[in-house]
């Protein structure tokens, strides 16, 4: 039960990514339109990638309020899809102690990047 509640309260949010520059913090809220950055080169190698999966997971809020506060992406589960989107198995601590994992998505075309929890491993009420 506490599986279907998270998967059903994450809000996929859409980061603006730009190079493999430190995203600091990312915005409860998605951008209305981001704009690709013309200043910074495009992310492409894995290590950059799995980085900016990282980086942008961390910030993103539920319904529930609940904050991802840690995110650590497995450099060996790292893959590329076609359109230019990768894929990697991800951990996410969140604010309430709950820490999930799943699968973090980043799409270059939309630099949108999103978690799809799999697994609760812990619920964070100390069971």
């Amino acid at each position: 039960m506490q599986f279907i509640r998270l998967a059903a309260a994450l809000i996929p949010a859409a980061i603006l990514l730009s190079g493999c520059a430190s995203l600091g913090s990312t915005p409860a809220a998605a951008p209305s339109a981001p704009a690709p950055s013309t200043s910074a080169a495009v992310c492409t190698t894995d290590a950059c990638i799995l980085s900016d999966i990282q980086a942008s997971l961390i910030g993103m809020v539920a319904k529930d309020e609940d904050i991802a506060t840690k995110a650590v992406c497995k450099k060996s589960t790292l893959k590329a899809n076609p359109g230019q989107s990768w894929t990697a198995t991800c951990t996410v601590t969140y604010s309430s102690g709950m820490v999930a994992r799943g699968f973090g998505n980043l799409v270059l075309s939309s630099r949108t990047v999103t978690f799809e929890p799999e697994t609760i491993l812990n619920n964070g009420s100390g069971n």
